[in-house]
């Protein structure tokens, strides 16, 4: 298959995410716009010449923005000294940098590891000794929660809990993302290892700044009562609070480990996790030494910035609280946003209802006027700036963004969102009589299962919950638009060449994964075939969720065989569709064991008029 065959399909869609003009690069991490060429203080360029505002530290790594004259002059001296050395040496960087760590702390975080590159290295760290200490293995997070992106972080947010990308021992979530419900979970789950916890909850939206002083004392007390030990997550809050470099000094709450990484290296890779001297000998040589953690130039980089926090503790206070009360003057012109703000972190949330598409919309319109803005999970917009940042500065970045906020609202609007009707994509089915092809399947396999419509406003509240747990759906597209990029239209299309296999394999791999997922979490889809699914910019996404299925059979398993036959059985390609048929059965029949074995047999031995 060629891109010309396949371009008139998306013609109505934007680009999907695994074309782009990088192949060479994975389709996760292909740069999406110009790559920027420079930075000075608060200010980027690309390298077409648009200058940008940076108010997202890019991945809030920068906290003394970019290019710190003092941070360059210390790297500038490091790099004619030495820049790597091993764990047996060491370097002058690396261990004063740990000395003044532990200085700055509360009593009880009395050592440090700080041999690692990445935040996500530190939390595991913190997973292996809690684990190691409790003798248990469960953690405990906070639902939303963000803590990194390994095969045992990623699961800890319960948006991609999907065991064969993020499932290493057993991890559990509280009730709701809130500091109080986490609590509660901390109380009535005894058993774990850790309770974890970004304790202002960026990733959340940011919790209230109201209630976090009291929410972090509960979680404290629940660990003491149960054993359980607690950690804080401060990767994304180290440098930001004005304050205090750290949160758990801001709210007189000490944590049994701590977990540091982002604007530590001041933007380059360094991470550290700081525990009590009990914990200090526990992980043995061999288990949490990362080759390229704290080595001299990153440590170097970090003391640089350490240094810079602490001496100027008072301008950057200063800086804070004019930044603050630019923030409150934006949300008084808006009053259509709810604003949370902490430190330098202030999150704009429009209503639920229209949360993901408005917050989309306003970073798309602030990168065309030359502000970065961060998409926060689809929950706030969120605006977070370098320490740096004056207070002239902030009241211009006050007004630029009242109007910017102003005019999204004028675009797409948040107050009457609830009385707009929910449009249901349908694939050309007579909805209120004809059943889908797979029905009679269905009777054979499952014969305690039933077919109906759901009602739009069901339809609506399960659309929801997949959202919720990460799974890609919408009900607004059109027939048309779902007709012209159903995963039905493109894997007619697959040939044995190497975009074919590309394709196919993400649309059929994606499409399993949302319906595994919806499953783990207790969610039956109902009509899961390829006609009723489209692959566009965002890749694979559900579409139509009309026909639900009920009963007390195996309607679960019927479901992922439904889609494994229905999808595979499009695939011209004989080598192509064996290919994937190989790795998926097997795979299903592992997840639901012997009822599975008869389903798949029948619905891949289907005559093409069963199909669809």
């Amino acid at each position: 298959m060629v891109a010309e065959q396949i371009e008139p399909v998306r013609s109505s869609f934007p680009e999907n995410y695994t074309t782009t003009a990088l192949p060479e690069i994975m389709a996760n991490i292909s740069p999406q716009l110009p790559p920027l060429v420079r930075g000075r203080g608060l200010t980027v360029w690309d390298a077409v010449g648009n200058e940008y505002l940076d108010l997202c530290g890019q991945t809030l790594n920068m906290a003394l923005g970019h290019a710190h004259p003092q941070v360059l002059a210390d790297l500038s001296d490091q790099l004619g000294r030495i820049w790597f050395t091993s764990s047996k040496f060491g370097s002058e960087p690396f261990a004063e940098l740990c000395r003044r760590l532990v200085a700055l702390t509360p009593d009880g975080l009395d050592t440090v590891n700080l041999k690692q590159c990445d935040a996500a290295d530190a939390v595991e760290t913190a997973m292996k000794l809690s684990r190691l200490h409790t003798r248990r293995e469960a953690i405990l997070c906070v639902r939303g929660g963000w803590h990194g992106e390994t095969i045992a972080t990623v699961g800890m947010n319960h948006q991609h809990r999907y065991p064969l990308v993020g499932e290493v021992g057993p991890i559990r979530y509280s009730e709701d993302n809130t500091l109080e419900s986490l609590a509660v979970a901390a109380y009535s789950n005894p058993d774990v290892a850790a309770v974890i916890v970004d304790p202002i909850g960026v990733s959340n939206g940011l919790f209230r700044p109201e209630t976090i002083r009291a929410g972090l004392r509960s979680l404290r007390a629940a660990c003491d009562h149960t054993g359980s030990l607690l950690i804080f997550d401060e990767s994304q809050t180290y440098g930001y609070l004005g304050e205090g470099l750290f949160a758990t000094c801001l709210y007189g709450v000490t944590p049994d480990l701590l977990c540091l990484g982002k604007a530590l290296g001041a933007g380059l890779p360094l991470a550290a996790t700081m525990c009590s001297q009990e914990l200090r000998s526990l992980i043995i040589y061999g288990e949490a030494e990362f080759t390229h953690g704290g080595q001299a130039l990153p440590a170097r980089a970090g003391l640089s910035g350490l240094e810079f926090l602490v001496a100027n503790q008072q301008t950057i206070t200063d800086n804070m609280r004019a930044f603050q009360d630019a923030m409150g003057g934006v949300a008084r012109q808006c009053p259509f946003l709810d604003l949370r703000i902490s430190g330098f972190f202030a999150a704009f949330r429009p209503p639920e209802q229209v949360a993901p598409d408005w917050i989309e919309c306003a970073v798309r319109r602030g990168l065309e006027r030359g502000l970065l803005l961060r998409n926060n999970h689809s929950i706030a917009v969120l605006v977070k700036p370098a320490v740096i940042i004056d207070g002239a500065t902030s009241t211009a970045v006050g007004r630029r963004l009242s109007a910017l906020f102003r005019d999204v609202e004028d675009e797409m609007g948040t107050r009457s969102v609830t009385a707009a009707p929910v449009v249901i994509a349908t694939s050309g089915l007579d909805l209120a009589h004809r059943q889908p092809a797979w029905a009679e399947s269905l009777r054979a396999l499952v014969p305690t299962a039933s077919i109906r419509r759901r009602e739009p406003a069901e339809m609506a509240a399960l659309a929801g919950a997949l959202k919720s747990i990460g799974v890609k759906c919408q009900l607004t597209s059109s027939s048309d638009q779902l007709k012209q990029a159903s995963l039905a239209t493109f894997l007619r299309q697959i040939d044995d060449d190497a975009e074919g296999r590309e394709v196919a394999n993400t649309i059929i791999l994606h499409h399993q994964r949302w319906i595994e997922m919806a499953h783990d979490h207790g969610l039956v889809l109902g009509d899961r075939t390829a006609h009723t699914a489209a692959f566009n910019r965002s890749g694979v996404v559900l579409c139509e969720l009309g026909w639900a299925l009920e009963g007390d059979g195996e309607l679960a398993a019927f479901e992922e065989a439904l889609a494994i036959a229905d999808l595979t059985s499009l695939i011209a390609a004989p080598s192509v569709r064996d290919d994937l048929q190989r790795r998926l059965v097997p795979a299903y029949l592992r997840r639901v064991g012997k009822p599975g074995r008869p389903m798949i047999e029948r619905l891949l031995s289907r005559p093409d008029d069963q199909r669809g």
